[in-house]
This record gives C-alpha cells, sequence and structure tokens, in this order.
C-alpha cells in the first residue's frame, strides 16, 4: 500500500531530488519492506558561480589532451557560493512552512559554526562540506546544549543546495564517500533529554543519478521540526 502525505507533517525516510535547472523534488521511501511510505515536495535549489582556483587536475584520456586544455578542480569550499557564511562563521536560521522548499527566517537567530571535514570538491558530481556549531543571536551562541547542532551542507558540481535547507542534526557521526556521485551520512539524534545527548543513530545516502540529486534511508520522525539553515 502506498501512502503520499506533505513532508512538513514528519517522516522517517526520505527521498531528495534535485534537478540542476533550479528544481528539488523530495520523495520518502521507508525500508520497512512491508510498507511503502512516500512524500513529494517540490523545491528550488539555488546557485551561482565561484572562482575555482587550480587545486586538483582530473585525468584525460590522450586524444582528449590533444584538445582540451586539462580540468582545474577547487576544494577550497571559500571559493564557492558558500563563501560568504565561512567568512562569517554563521548563517541566519529557518524553519519549515509547510514544504521543503518555503523555509522562513526565525528573526535574530543564528547558526554560529566551525567546519569540521571539508568533503568539497568543484569536479565532483556530489560534494559536502560538515559544519559543528551551536545557535544563538546575531552575536554568539547561547551556550546550552539543546542548541548544539551539526549540519551537511551539500554541493551539486561545486554550487551550494539551498533547497531543501540544509537541516540541523544533533551530530554528524560520520561521511563516507560511496563514489563520485554518493556520499553515506550517519546522523546522531538526542531522541530523549538533552542531558542524555545521542540516543538513536540514522543512516541517510544522497546521491546523484543522471543529473538529479536524490537520497534514501533513515532520518528522525520529527525532523521537520529541525531548524535550518537559511541560505536564500
Amino acid at each position: 500500500m502506498s501512502l503520499r502525505k506533505n513532508l512538513a507533517l514528519g517522516s522517517s525516510t526520505v527521498l531528495l531530488t534535485a534537478v540542476l535547472s533550479g528544481c528539488v523534488s523530495l520523495d520518502e521511501r521507508s525500508t520497512d519492506t512491508s510498507t511503502e511510505n512516500v512524500t513529494t515536495v517540490t523545491a528550488t535549489l539555488t546557485s551561482t558561480a565561484a572562482a575555482e582556483p587550480t587545486t586538483r587536475t582530473t585525468v584525460q584520456s590522450a586524444t582528449e589532451a590533444s584538445t582540451t586544455a586539462p580540468v582545474q578542480c577547487n576544494l577550497d569550499p571559500r571559493t564557492s557560493d558558500f563563501g560568504p557564511y565561512l567568512a562569517q562563521s554563521r548563517t541566519p536560521v529557518g524553519e519549515l512552512a509547510g514544504s521543503a522548499d518555503s523555509v522562513v527566517q526565525v528573526p535574530d537567530w543564528f547558526y554560529h559554526f566551525q567546519m569540521g571535514d571539508n568533503g568539497y570538491d568543484s569536479c565532483s558530481k556530489l560534494s559536502y562540506v560538515v559544519l559543528n556549531g551551536s545557535n544563538g543571536d546575531a552575536e554568539r551562541s547561547t551556550g546550552t546544549g539543546a542548541a548544539i547542532a551539526d549540519v551537511v551542507v551539500l554541493f551539486i558540481d561545486g554550487h551550494m543546495v539551498a533547497r531543501p535547507a540544509p537541516f540541523e542534526m544533533k551530530t554528524v557521526e560520520s561521511v563516507t564517500r560511496v563514489s563520485d556521485s554518493e556520499i553515506q551520512v550517519v546522523y546522531g539524534h538526542a531522541g530523549r533529554s538533552t542531558a542524555e545527548g545521542v540516543t538513536d543513530y540514522f543512516t541517510f545516502n544522497f546521491f546523484v543519478d543522471n543529473g538529479v540529486l536524490s537520497g534514501r534511508g533513515d532520518l528522525p520522525e520529527h525532523i521537520d521540526t529541525h531548524m535550518r539553515l537559511y541560505l536564500l
């Protein structure tokens, strides 16, 4: 039996679809083989071109090299369209307003962060950075345990994915590159009291297939109530 519902109502498994022309759709599929929950949401992917200094050179065949200059790759996310946020070490914070593409900014609320794992690569179909930080006002984080969160920011061909907006989780335990177009993220979730810390773990894969960004796996039931980075 198939059940179709709005993502904003909460989900346990999610399928994201982002088209490079500017559209992102989000499907939710349960890993439970007895039932299948599917959610579809349309959202906007925003990106801008960024300078790409030479940091890596892709390998080309002899035929390609004779007619085409080597492709220059950039591993520095500071030169991407996420660069201005990295320079400030903070982003505005938002929350969902009914769908994945309708994030609204929370007034005077910011996510203060430092960059953790840097998996950015302008030549990869899918790349990422992991942020470690906490929420607070414009000047500083609140300093409470409940405010602490990690975030994975995704990039398609080196351009930031702003819609659907990156969501906060208690921790990002690990990110494993499966291929040039796929990563696997293990999230830690505080499912009970803040004092107990991380109590649950969720595995989610993001991948690009035929120019489309998708995802599959498990996320907390109330993921739609988690704060988002407002990158618009």
